[in-house]
């Protein structure tokens, strides 16, 4: 097979999910943040090599039937619904950056990298509990 000059490739979304329909950009955001630091816009901490970034989405779910009849002399329930339901999701997506760690047997980061992540995760619940006490 060839290869084509001037051709740019997109990448497929999945189709097979109802739920994934949006791009979270993470390859924006990576592609940002190493360019920033190999221009010298950002500056490292330490010289960790390492990463975190934290999304937050919303899922909204939602549906309705509403039949309608409509005899000879009568019409009934033209406008309202029979049954209805939504439900609203909010998640919450860390993803850490680091090195591999190579003293350890797995796929663990370097403890730094680890350590940002668990602190990560740690501010994440926490302000989502706060926001749920608040009702926000």
């Amino acid at each position: 097979m060839g290869q084509t000059e001037g051709v740019s490739v997109t990448p497929r979304r999945p189709t097979d999910s109802l739920l994934i329909q949006s791009d979270l950009k993470l390859a924006e955001w990576l592609d940002a943040m190493v360019n920033g630091v190999a221009t010298g816009q950002i500056t490292s901490v330490a010289k960790q090599n390492v990463l975190s970034h934290q999304v937050t989405f919303e899922i909204d779910t939602s549906g309705s039937i509403t039949p309608a009849w409509k005899l000879v002399r009568a019409t009934f329930n033209q406008s309202g619904n029979l049954l209805s339901a939504l439900r609203n999701r909010k998640h919450d997506l860390v993803v850490t950056f680091a090195p591999l760690d190579k003293t350890q047997s797995g796929n663990f980061l370097i403890p730094i990298g680890e350590s940002t992540h668990i602190a990560s995760q740690l501010t994440s619940g926490i302000t989502t509990g706060f926001k749920s006490a608040l009702g926000q």
